[in-house]
């Protein structure tokens, strides 16, 4: 398991929501938030280059916009938003609710799935076969 092990400390789970939500706000206000470390030192945008512009379009209710810039920007909202609600819930059910994800992601490995699948949808993008990728 992958992200059940991050559930079980609390302070993870606030480092990680409230950097997403940090760089969703900048970027929701304009502001771009940090660039991509990938982009910036090799010049080829990541797998996921363009996620928070596209998360900013679907909660602006431009869904059509949001899935073309990139299409697992919907996915990876309801996993922040996930995260960011568990850190609100009591320590008991954090502790229940981080041992069935375990349980999901060992019978599923729904984590390792939906990483291969991005990067699949990656070489796509770069190929111009879904949506625009922007390049320097």
């Amino acid at each position: 398991p992958a992200l059940a092990p991050m559930m079980r400390h609390r302070w993870w789970l606030l480092v990680l929501a409230g950097l997403a939500i940090l760089q969703l706000a900048l970027t929701a206000v304009g502001w771009g938030g940090w660039q991509c470390p990938i982009r910036v030192v090799f010049g080829v945008p990541c797998p996921g280059c363009g996620l928070s512009k596209a998360m900013a379009l679907f909660i602006q209710g431009n869904w059509h916009a949001a899935i073309y810039t990139h299409a697992f920007g919907p996915v990876i909202f309801a996993a922040v938003m996930m995260l960011a609600t568990a850190t609100l819930m009591p320590r008991r059910m954090l502790a229940n609710l981080s041992l069935r994800v375990a349980a999901l992601e060992r019978r599923t490995g729904f984590v390792a799935i939906l990483v291969l699948v991005m990067f699949i949808y990656w070489g796509l993008r770069l190929c111009g076969v879904f949506g625009s990728i922007t390049w320097f």
